[in-house]
């Protein structure tokens, strides 16, 4: 171990200055702990840092840290996101959150590069949203981090955000910052799609600032409705609803996006709501004029799939808004043996039979037909 390793790990700056001055390499690395530079962000020693920095080290630098290569910023990011009160390391020299926040920032004003990314593909700001760290986002912020770049997964930094939680600080400081809500990840999901999903009205009401796509499709091209009604947010839906209408009256170039419009599967906006059972989602469709008997790919209608599902309580607004209680004959329900309530294990009629239906389930469990409780008007 060199001496300048030495007087590094034990956070002696007057030491480490006095040996720069004798000319002792200031970038001398050794394979378990790279150069001195590693050692001071790795303990946050700000003033020996700040020494060596003086003396032209490398802050880019980077070392193998449990097989994975971390750059000096992303080792001093790594300690500090895990900081949430002060620490003694051995030689018991404190150190805490403020002063690794302020060696983050010595390195981003020393050149610090702040995407530079581990093999896995994760970069300083990522890492720091995942932790939840709203003031390291900042700094990369504020010293150019990429605000949109992608990672393998396709993921954005605003992707990321919400998987994580959704803050509601970082999601404001991520659009104000330029976040993309439009951007969709290998998935095709965009952060726009994931925050309607997730019912997050907060989160929904920050991405209307910026520049949201409302007519965009996710997966197996469900549009926003479909999200809203997925995410049983009625507040959500009431406003996507309004800004489409006011886009139609302005004749503006999109795609049609309507209450009815269907899925992959055929279904609508409404046949998501009955199969999650929110009525105020429902209710809030049928003011806005869905139709109530649509059929998707399997021939099934929102009333259907309310009582394949046991929602009683969507099964008699339905009805009560004039659902065709008729289609209900062209189906066969099953249900466990014993159970009080159907399971949602739904069966077409493929045959005139009446006898009952007794079939082996999986992992031996016996169904059975079930008649439908709901005295239908």
């Amino acid at each position: 171990m060199s001496s300048l390793h030495i007087s590094t790990l034990f956070g002696n700056a007057e030491l480490t200055q006095a040996l720069l001055s004798e000319g002792h390499n200031v970038d001398v690395s050794l394979q378990s702990l790279g150069t001195p530079l590693h050692v001071a962000a790795s303990h946050g020693f700000h003033s020996v840092a700040k020494a060596l920095i003086s003396k032209g080290a490398d802050v880019n630098s980077t070392r193998d840290e449990d097989g994975s290569v971390l750059s000096v910023l992303f080792t001093t990011i790594k300690k500090l996101c895990n900081s949430r009160e002060s620490h003694k390391c051995a030689c018991g020299i404190e150190y805490g959150h403020a002063e690794l926040s302020a060696l983050v920032k010595l390195l981003l004003e020393s050149g610090a590069h702040p995407d530079v990314a581990t093999p896995e593909g994760v970069t300083p700001l990522y890492f720091s949203i995942a932790k939840g760290d709203v003031s390291v986002v900042k700094l990369l912020l504020e010293h150019g981090a990429d605000i949109n770049g992608l990672k393998d997964s396709g993921f954005t930094p605003l992707h990321l955000c919400l998987q994580a939680g959704g803050s509601i600080e970082l999601v404001k400081e991520l659009v104000k910052a330029g976040a993309d809500v439009n951007v969709p990840n290998f998935d095709g999901v965009t952060p726009l799609f994931r925050a309607i999903c997730d019912g997050s009205t907060e989160t929904f009401q920050n991405f209307l600032s910026a520049s949201p796509n409302l007519y965009t499709r996710g997966p197996d091209n469900n549009t926003l409705l479909h999200a809203a009604a997925q995410g049983q947010n009625a507040n959500i839906l009431s406003t996507l609803l309004q800004k489409l209408d006011g886009h139609q009256e302005q004749d503006v170039d999109q795609s049609s996006i309507g209450v009815d419009t269907t899925n992959d599967a055929g279904e609508t906006p409404l046949h998501v709501a009955a199969q999650r059972g929110c009525v105020t989602v429902a209710r809030t469709l049928l003011t806005h004029g869905a139709t109530i008997d649509l059929k998707d790919n399997a021939s099934s209608t929102p009333l259907i799939e309310a009582i394949s599902h046991g929602h009683d309580e969507m099964v008699n607004l339905l009805i009560s808004q004039g659902a065709n209680s008729a289609i209900v004959r062209e189906f066969r329900f099953l249900r466990k043996v014993g159970d009080a309530r159907i399971t949602a294990i739904l069966h077409k009629g493929q045959d005139n039979s009446t006898d009952p239906i007794r079939v082996q389930g999986p992992g031996d469990q016996v169904w059975e037909e079930y008649t439908i409780e709901y005295q239908f008007q």
